[in-house]
């Protein structure tokens, strides 16, 4: 039987084969990825390829995974290497080259000890400069991953790029790169993304951006595409800023977003076209200013009102602008009384005032420009009554200004105003109790009925205001219903205009108010009403207050026309008063026809007036370019009739507007009490001129109407001192036939009595020129109770010359008449001027009543 070492048979695993070491047989090793077994016991040489076929079986096959390929390194038969994106397997034991140059060396020098064994891919991350690349290497360039389809060197410079080896590189996969916000002078390549505003873009071509921030990534518009559309929120709007496509800013209550690049100016209004509203809001600014520039939302207070803007607007007020301000909510603001702040004071729609005892809402804006202005409460354009009240004004006084629902006391009774007015108890006569139709005031609360009368002779009925007073009349009027028939009043009865009467043994001949004009106060002479009917009988107290003042009004009315030439607006501007001495004179000679026809009746004077602008049926030359300013002053000059009727100043004094230096003073005389028709009457008559002189043709002048006055003489004997001189359209009617008997008067004169009278003349010549020049000079006779009025216009040197020599030739007169002629020849005075004149007519006008008071003071004290 045979013996069996089993030992002999079994293998021994040496683990991987190594040089100088002695196998045994049967002996197992590892020589890359293979299994060997050893045949024949040897001692290994340095190189297992040189053992294998003598001393070696393969067992199995395998590989071994020896990672990335390197220089310098043994390599056994299937081994496995990375080199590039692709995997080889050794196919014959090798030493790899000693030196990696990349240049020149590489697994590329042993290609034909290498199989491919697999294809993959070798991500070298970020492409790179000077690189050495080989088919397959994955690189990321900007956004995309390339692989390389043919080994080279990568260009030298980053400027170029990898777009230099584009066709050794095919796109692996498309990307996109973040590269934060856009910078200046930055390189950007193709599918970089960046920020810019609010806007994301993504890069389309590669090329390095603008060197300078002001031209932006605009400056290279077509090499970025939008990514995305956004928003980014630049906080409050500033000047001097660049803002970009999608910027949002906050100005005023809203948000604004910019849809074109700029850099930004002053103001956004400035650039608005390059923004649009993004979100609205509202913003409170307080009271509106017109110096505050304010941006769509802001919200103001404008007088008790709030508006928000729906523009960028500066200087638009909000209720007149109603494309820039929406009415936003309403309300009220009490600025207090009404006017107190201020004669100019500015009120605001939504403001409310208080005036007198009632309240009011401002409907319109305007400034008061004064009492006097029209825009007062409750003028219904600038106001709507909000509140009625009473506000307690205690006891009335007289020239006070009352308002709608001041309460004052008068007597026992208590009051209500129920219209604004200025109190006057001489001219106007609106005194509670006097106001019987209720115009003004109505009674509050009342007291006794007897307690409004005051004065002896007064009567009490019932009026508008309650218990009324009646004053007691004067002499010689009855008690009459008035012409409505709701009120008594005294008048004159029997008084027929252009009639008067005469009767030897109850008339009287005084130039007093309302004599002559009915029977039981006739005049005493045929000759005095014959003087009086050419005087003119009408309208006396009118007649005389217009004269008085007939220098002041046409001062004013010149005055007027020069603040116009230094104020020009309208048919002003350019105009120039050639000849201020001409304008004088004509208003002085309408005043005079005006003044003849207003206590005559008729329109003759005024006709003839109007008539002087004319020849041949159209405008003389001289007045013919300035007719428009000639009415317009001819309507002012109604305006300061008005005041001098009404004894009261007109609204402005433009004598002292022009700082004139001797200004001629309006002569108020509450004596005098204007006609209820008066004002009327002169308005009818001044039209006669200015309507002529707008249409510039005669034919607007109507026709002549003359009154007819009449005479009526009561029977019984008149001694009358001749001529007398029947004024024309006038008849004298005797009572019945040969019962009136008319006839010379005797002598009323002595001849001794001459140096009296010349005397008496010499007087007067004294005299009359202290009362022109300065009343206040007049030394007055003893007995004479009279002063002269100081307050009047002061005359000239001229004027006291034009009167004296009157006077004076008077005395010539006189002289010769009972002298001879051996007397001293009449003088002759040249005028010197029209002014002059007027001015002295209006002082002897005035002082007429002294003057005679003086002259008798003076006969009964130097003839005794």
């Amino acid at each position: 039987m045979a013996e069996f070492k089993l030992g002999r048979i079994r293998f021994v695993w040496k683990s991987d084969w190594a040089s100088s070491t002695v196998y045994y047989k049967d002996d197992i090793v590892r020589n890359g990825g293979n299994t060997y077994v050893c045949i024949n016991g040897h001692s290994s040489s340095s190189d297992f390829p040189t053992d294998a076929a003598a001393y070696w079986n393969i067992i199995s096959d395998g590989q071994e995974w020896k990672s990335d390929w390197q220089p310098e390194t043994y390599y056994k038969v299937n081994d496995i290497v990375k080199y590039g994106g692709y995997l080889y397997i050794a196919n014959e034991a090798h030493t790899s080259d000693t030196n990696e140059d990349p240049d020149y060396f590489g697994l590329e020098s042993d290609q034909v000890k290498w199989d491919l064994y697999a294809e993959s891919f070798d991500y070298k991350a970020e492409w790179q400069t000077g690189i050495k690349y080989k088919i397959n290497d994955i690189a990321r360039y900007n956004s995309t991953v390339y692989i390389c389809i043919q080994e080279h060197i990568s260009a030298d410079n980053v400027t170029d790029g990898l777009e230099v080896d584009q066709g050794k590189w095919n796109v692996f996969t498309k990307g996109i790169e973040w590269r934060s916000a856009w910078g200046v002078a930055v390189r950007y390549k193709v599918n970089d993304a960046v920020k810019y505003g609010g806007t994301i873009y993504v890069c389309n071509q590669g090329h390095t951006s603008s060197a300078t921030d002001e031209l932006g990534l605009e400056a290279d518009q077509a090499k970025w595409d939008y990514f995305h559309k956004g928003v980014e929120y630049k906080t409050d709007w500033a000047l001097a800023t660049r803002y970009k496509v999608n910027d949002v800013v906050k100005s005023g209550g809203g948000l604004w977003i910019c849809v074109l690049h700029h850099t930004s100016q002053t103001y956004l209004s400035d650039d608005e076209s390059k923004w649009a509203q993004f979100v609205e809001g509202l913003e409170f600014e307080d009271s509106w200013l017109i110096t505050t520039r304010y941006q769509a939302g802001d919200v103001v207070t404008y007088g008790g009102y709030s508006y928000v803007a729906i523009t960028n607007n500066v200087g638009k007020i909000p209720t007149n602008e109603p494309t820039d301000w929406d009415l936003f909510t309403t309300g009220f603001r009490f600025v207090g009384e009404w006017g107190d702040d201020s004669a100019d004071y500015n009120y605001f729609v939504g403001d409310v005032v208080r005036l007198g005892g009632y309240s009011y809402l401002c409907i319109a804006d305007h400034g008061t420009g004064g009492v006097g202005s029209g825009q007062r409460p409750p003028n219904t354009t600038y106001w709507e009554r909000l509140n009625s009240g009473i506000y307690w004004k205690d006891e009335w006084t007289d020239a006070a200004l009352y308002d709608a629902g001041d309460a004052v006391r008068y007597g026992d009774n208590s009051y209500i105003c129920i219209l604004a007015h200025t109190s006057d108890e001489i001219t106007l006569q609106n005194r509670p109790d006097q106001d019987v139709t209720g115009i003004n005031w109505n009674i509050l609360a009342a007291g006794p009925e007897v307690n409004v009368l005051t004065t002896d002779g007064d009567i009490v009925y019932y009026g508008g205001a309650g218990a009324t007073r009646l004053p007691v009349g004067l002499p010689g009027q009855s008690l009459l219903v008035n012409s409505t028939g709701d009120t008594p009043e005294w008048r004159y009865f029997g008084a027929v205009n252009n009639v008067v009467y005469v009767s030897a043994d109850s008339g009287v001949d005084e130039p007093t108010p309302n004599y002559g004009i009915t029977l039981h106060r006739p005049f005493k002479t045929v000759r005095y009403a014959a003087e009086q009917v050419s005087n003119g009988t009408l309208r006396y107290n009118a007649k005389n207050l217009i004269t008085l003042n007939r220098s002041f009004i046409q001062a004013e009315v010149v005055e007027w026309v020069q603040y116009q030439i230094d104020n020009p607006t309208g048919i002003w501007a350019g105009f120039v008063n050639t000849n201020e001495t001409f304008c004088h004179r004509d208003i002085g000679l309408i005043i005079d026809a005006i003044v003849w026809d207003i206590s005559h009746g008729g329109n003759a004077r005024t006709r003839q007036a109007a008539a002087s602008y004319f020849e041949a049926g159209v405008l003389i030359a001289a007045i013919s370019d300035e007719e428009e300013q000639l009415v317009e002053a001819l309507n002012y000059g109604i305006e300061v009739i008005d005041a001098a009727l009404s004894n009261v100043p007109p609204a402005a004094n433009y004598q002292t507007l022009n700082s004139v230096a001797s200004p001629i003073t309006q002569q108020v005389d509450v004596s005098y009490s204007e006609e209820t028709d008066a004002q009327a009457t002169v308005e009818t008559l001044m039209s006669i001129i200015t309507t002529a002189l707008t249409a510039g043709v005669d034919t607007s002048i109507p026709a002549e109407r003359k009154p007819q006055s009449s005479i009526f003489v009561k029977t019984g004997a008149f001694q009358e001192i001749l001529p007398i001189i029947v004024p024309e359209n006038t008849a004298v009617i005797g009572d019945e036939l040969r019962s009136t008997r008319i006839s010379p008067a005797g002598s009323l004169v002595n001849s001794t009595d001459v140096e009296y009278s010349l005397g008496t003349i010499n007087r007067l010549k004294t005299i009359i020129s202290d009362i022109v020049t300065d009343p206040s000079n007049v030394t007055k006779t003893t007995g004479n109770a009279l002063n002269p009025v100081t307050t009047r216009p002061v005359g000239s040197l001229g004027s006291t010359a034009a009167v004296t020599s009157v006077v004076f030739n008077c005395i010539i007169m006189v002289d010769i008449l009972i002298n001879g002629a051996n007397a001293a020849d009449p003088l002759v005075f040249t005028d010197s001027g029209v002014a002059a004149k007027t001015t002295a007519r209006t002082e002897l006008q005035a002082d007429r009543a002294t003057i005679i008071s003086d002259l008798i003071a003076w006969i009964t004290s130097t003839y005794p």
